[in-house]
C-alpha cells in the first residue's frame, strides 16, 4: 500500500526543491523535479517517490496564485520575492521597490555589498553610484534584484506584522 500526498503552494516557493530534498535524503535514484529560480517551471502535475518504506509518493504541482491581489504593493512584494515573473511588473520597478524596502527597514548592508559611498533613495542614484552604462544598466539592475532575493543585503519580512500581534505569550 502507498501513501500519496501533494505539494501545493504559490509559484516559486520551493515545492519541487522540497521534493528533491526528500528524495535525496531517502537515497531514491529516480528522476528529479526540475527547479529554477523563476516561477512557472512546473507546468504539469507529476508524482515522485520520496520514500520506499513506507512507500510514499509526493505529487508536485504548478504554483497556484491567489485570485485577487489587493494593491500595487502586494504585486511588488510578490514580484520582489520571485513569485510573479519580473517581466510582468518590470525589473526596474522591482529594483526600485527593493531599494525602498531596504531603506525603510534600515537594512543598509547593500551599501557595503555594492561598495557605495552611502544610502541611495532611487534606482537612478544606485545606477550612477554603480557606474552603470547604457550597456550594463539591465545587468546591474538584475544583479541587484538577485542579490536581494539571495539575502545578500540581509533577511527581513516585507509585510507589517504588527497588526497580527495578539499580546504577550504567557507560558
Amino acid at each position: 500500500m502507498s501513501t500519496i500526498m501533494m505539494a501545493v503552494g504559490l509559484p516559486n516557493v520551493g515545492k519541487s526543491s522540497v521534493i528533491n530534498a526528500l528524495r535525496k535524503n531517502a537515497k531514491i535514484p529516480t528522476a528529479v523535479a526540475k527547479v529554477e529560480a523563476k516561477p512557472g517551471l512546473t507546468r504539469h502535475v507529476s508524482a515522485f517517490l520520496v520514500s520506499e518504506s513506507p512507500r510514499i509518493f509526493l505529487i508536485d504541482s504548478p504554483g497556484v496564485m491567489i485570485p485577487k491581489v489587493l494593491d500595487d504593493s502586494h504585486v511588488l512584494k510578490l514580484a520582489l520575492v520571485g513569485i510573479i515573473p519580473d517581466a510582468i511588473v518590470g525589473i526596474e520597478s522591482v529594483a526600485q521597490f527593493a531599494l525602498e524596502q531596504l531603506n525603510s527597514h534600515n537594512a543598509l548592508a547593500y551599501i557595503r555589498e555594492l561598495s557605495l559611498p552611502g544610502p541611495v533613495t532611487d534606482l537612478e542614484q544606485l545606477l550612477e553610484a554603480s557606474n552603470a552604462t547604457e550597456t550594463t544598466r539591465q545587468s546591474v539592475i538584475t544583479a541587484f534584484v538577485q542579490s536581494f532575493r539571495q539575502g545578500k543585503f540581509g533577511k527581513f519580512v516585507l509585510d507589517d506584522l504588527t497588526k497580527y500581534r495578539q499580546g504577550p505569550v504567557v507560558g
